[in-house]
């Protein structure tokens, strides 16, 4: 079996691989991680960086630990999990974007290892568990995983929620990527390493499968655009920022199994595509 070095963890399988097989899982066995599963996931987390520079914490939790009952507030939505991993970030602006980078490789890893996962996005900062993970003044807790070992099967609210967000859908490529202007689509090549990254992109979850990210190259690098949903300002932070977090996730390990390495830069606002209906995020540029 073929093993791939990223950001100095070994994956078994290639990550593209990993990135398809990813699904959100919503119904678990009651059952403990195993020890040594559990110590994997805590080094992985402890060895994670962000970036764009932005102190991100997170918490591996026992249900258990909360107090009677012990459930997190997902109204039904999850089954079985006793273990969360929960994410927590001293801003609300494109701090999120590390966020959604580093859960996401969290997310993938987990995969990796044969345990499921799901993005929950909210505002978490209330109760037992703001109380549990030391929530400071100022910190919040925008997003937060089940992770376990998946049941072989569904339970019937996990497929009509699939059903309902057109969980296995994805927008076509010409919606997402261009080249030189929003005009002209860039072109996918079966052996072009980039039009495999942008594919992990397409393929990536986000709220309510929205996909937001839209992807320009041009002589400078690759600029990372977001089509903003305003139904989700009333979350009181932008979740979409972490969607695009979650692209730049797939396309970066996408890339670096393929020994390319770039950096990630902010364009002057002169240098910028226009388009009235996006929002300028962040590029990369190959080195």
């Amino acid at each position: 079996m073929e093993k791939k070095h990223i950001e100095n963890f070994i994956f078994d399988r290639l990550i593209t691989d990993i990135i398809r097989d990813r699904k959100s899982v919503r119904t678990y066995k009651e059952e403990r991680l195993l020890e040594d599963v559990e110590m994997k996931l805590k080094v992985f987390i402890s060895n994670l960086t962000t970036p764009l520079g932005t102190r991100i914490s997170y918490d591996l939790i026992h249900t258990e630990n909360l107090g009677k009952n012990g459930k997190i507030g997902t109204y039904g939505i999850i089954k079985g999990s006793n273990t969360y991993v929960v994410a927590i970030v001293p801003e609300k602006g494109k701090e999120l974007l590390d966020l959604g980078y580093t859960f996401e490789e969290i997310i993938l890893y987990a995969t990796s290892l044969g345990l499921g996962t799901c993005w929950l996005g909210g505002t978490f900062n209330r109760g037992k568990l703001a109380t549990l993970v030391g929530l400071k003044e100022g910190d919040f807790i925008p997003a937060i995983s089940p992770i376990g070992y998946p049941t072989d099967k569904k339970r019937l609210i996990e497929t009509a929620m699939r059903s309902l967000a057109s969980s296995n859908k994805r927008k076509d490529w010409k919606e997402l990527f261009f080249k030189g202007t929003f005009e002209e689509i860039y072109p996918y090549q079966d052996n072009d390493p980039f039009s495999i990254a942008l594919e992990m992109v397409r393929v990536a979850p986000s709220a309510s499968n929205k996909q937001p990210w839209r992807i320009i190259k041009n002589d400078r690098g690759w600029h990372f655009y977001l089509k903003e949903d305003s139904k989700y300002k009333a979350l009181g932070f932008n979740i979409q920022l972490i969607d695009m977090g979650i692209a730049m996730c797939h396309f970066e390990l996408s890339l670096k199994e393929r020994d390319i390495t770039g950096r990630w830069f902010e364009v002057g606002e002169n240098y910028m595509e226009k388009n009235s209906d996006l929002q300028y995020m962040i590029s990369w540029k190959e080195e």
